[in-house]
């Protein structure tokens, strides 16, 4: 799948989220969906983006996790300030039938980055969702949800980052949910590292599935 340009798209679009409405809370499964490196579909040229195959519900078993460090080499200006970015994402299986997601998708990624920021510059993290057809074709979304702070808001060992965003979709059967985490930061190339697949570093995302 070419996945490129839901990545650009959700760099460039700002932050969005949907708020969720109907549905009751009974009928919600909450569905894990953990992070694989089994394929790399696609490698920008300056390391700023990757996208894997794939996020299933099926837990890491691996003792070695794959470790994938990417640059914020992306340009946006957000608020009239620029800033640098990149990041990491997973598609899921095709889906059989239509799915919907109603409620807050909680992400749980193991990041890190050993580069350092003046006290002046920024850092920051996101989370997002996508649904993308076949041919990786950005049909819904992205909606994601940011957070930030100066200088550099990672540890330069392997740490657990939780976010969330609010989704209400109903993903179409035969296409994929896409699930990203990007980083970036007001210097361009800051470097940040990416951690999962394996049962130390289990990345993640907790989904509200609707039942049909």
């Amino acid at each position: 799948m070419r996945l490129i340009g839901w990545f650009l798209i959700f760099l460039i679009v700002g932050v969005s989220s949907v708020s969720s409405v109907g549905g009751k809370e009974s009928d919600v499964s909450l569905v894990t969906f953990y992070f694989h490196g089994n394929i790399l579909m696609l490698r920008s040229e300056n390391r700023s983006i990757f996208v894997f195959d794939r996020a299933d519900v099926d837990s890491p078993v691996r003792d070695e996790a794959t470790v994938v460090e990417f640059s914020s080499e992306i340009k946006q200006v957000v608020m009239g300030v620029t800033v640098w970015v990149g990041g990491v994402s997973w598609g899921s299986r095709r889906l059989l039938n239509d799915t919907r997601m109603v409620g807050t998708a909680s992400f749980h990624c193991w990041l890190s980055s050993e580069d350092w920021l003046w006290f002046w510059e920024l850092s920051g993290v996101g989370v997002g969702v996508a649904e993308v057809d076949g041919k990786g074709r950005v049909v819904w979304g992205p909606v994601y949800r940011y957070t930030y702070a100066l200088m550099n808001m990672l540890s330069s060992s392997p740490k657990e980052y939780s976010l969330t965003v609010d989704v209400d979709h109903m993903f179409k059967a035969g296409n994929h949910i896409l699930f990203g985490v990007v980083a970036g930061s007001t210097r361009q190339g800051w470097r940040a590292r990416a951690y999962f697949g394996s049962a130390g570093f289990p990345s993640r995302v907790v989904v509200p599935l609707l039942r049909s």
